[in-house]
């Protein structure tokens, strides 16, 4: 087989794209022994300054197309340039499926070409995206929150709500076309049935194999930790209060932030540390420098791949009732859950830690690896494409 994913950025280390890299990367790794050739290969194609890039898999190679870059928020239904770089990078590659992981930074035009080029046609749904280009949708409960005239002012200064109102009916009646649409949770799956009347297929996000095991911290100074993108989505200034609240209680307490984003406080106070960007391969240390990992998003997340990596390091979690959060997470058994950017409700849930004991009986629950998932796909893709033949 021949897949070839669809993305919107390439090195940008957030969800979606690690996603995207991880599942190509396992698909071809499951076609072949290391002493066989793959009888898979599977290519990423994104945008990025003005030029398509195709990444093959089997060769770490990447080939461009010049083409241009999409407007925003109210993203350009076509391009010429767009479209036929986009035709000469499927006619290189030759895909007997395309996924088409996610559009952003795309012209709307690639819906259509992607379901016109002749084999199956699947899409994944991350986040908010089909709905506004506020992919986060943060503060709208519905898609009719998100296309008020009111709230679109609010997210992007002046109503372009009529505009919008067209991109979705346009990109509804795209959805329904493709074969098959993927969510990663059944709270994303409910979103996108009420938005567009359409069903999707759950398959959750996996992760691959921390480098090098974790050893939970048992040190007598208690540590919390925030691991991720630090951006306004994600909420981690809200928990800087209520942790300081906390810590005139409990003076030995340290609150520490891994990740890169918006710009920090200038006057960081004492017991709260930023360590910056991370890497993958940096993930078994800091996972155990702490002994809780706290999740205070103020989105609906749709999954959260950051939770899949504290439960694989075995770490308790304090997190937002949000989302596919507040689904994942079973409160007061496996987690604790609080009112997102309530700070007495993070104070609380952040006390519960250091005056009762019944935490430290829990278990982790199991993380889905990479390659359960990447077969739950592989068998996806095989029963389209010979549906075709």
């Amino acid at each position: 087989m021949r897949i070839l994913y669809i993305v919107h950025s390439f090195d940008n280390r957030a969800g979606t794209e690690e996603h995207t890299k991880l599942l190509s990367s396992s698909v071809y790794k499951l076609s072949g022994s290391d002493s066989e050739r793959s009888t898979n290969e599977c290519g990423i194609l994104y945008p990025d300054r003005g030029s398509l890039h195709l990444y093959t898999q089997s060769n770490g190679k990447t080939v461009s197309f010049p083409a241009e870059s999409a407007s925003f928020p109210v993203t350009n239904y076509g391009s010429q340039k767009v479209e036929a770089a986009l035709l000469k990078a499927f006619d290189s590659f030759q895909p007997e499926l395309i996924h088409l992981q996610h559009f952003f930074n795309w012209p709307l035009s690639v819906l259509d070409l992607t379901l016109n080029y002749g084999v199956p046609a699947v899409i994944s749904l991350h986040d908010y995206y089909t709905i506004t280009p506020f992919f986060t949708m943060q503060g709208a409960r519905t898609a009719a929150d998100a296309l008020n005239p009111d709230y679109v002012r609010s997210i992007f200064g002046t109503d372009i709500s009529p505009a919008l109102s067209e991109r979705k009916d346009y990109i509804a009646s795209r959805l329904a076309r493709f074969r098959e649409r993927i969510v990663p949770s059944k709270y994303l799956q409910g979103v996108i049935r009420d938005a567009f009347s359409l069903p999707s297929t759950i398959i959750p996000h996996g992760v691959a194999p921390l480098h090098a095991p974790v050893t939970r911290y048992r040190g007598d100074n208690f540590k919390f930790g925030v691991v991720g993108g630090l951006l306004p989505q994600k909420g981690w200034r809200t928990v800087i209060e209520p942790f300081l609240e906390l810590r005139s209680e409990f003076p030995g307490i340290s609150l520490t932030f891994y990740g890169g984003g918006e710009e920090l406080p200038k006057r960081v106070p004492e017991g709260i540390a930023f360590r910056g960007r991370y890497t993958s391969e940096d993930l078994p240390a800091i996972l155990s420098e702490f002994t809780v990992g706290v999740i205070p998003s103020i989105f609906a997340e749709t999954f959260c791949l950051v939770l899949s990596e504290l439960w694989q390091g075995g770490l308790p979690v304090c997190a937002s009732r949000i989302g596919a959060l507040a689904e994942r997470i079973q409160d007061r058994e496996n987690g604790v859950l609080f009112e997102p950017g309530n700070p007495e409700s993070i104070y609380q849930s952040l006390r519960f830690f250091l005056i009762d004991d019944q935490w430290r009986g829990w278990n982790a629950p199991p993380v889905r690896g990479n390659l359960d998932m990447a077969e739950e796909y592989l068998e996806s893709y095989k029963n389209l494409i010979s549906s075709e033949k």
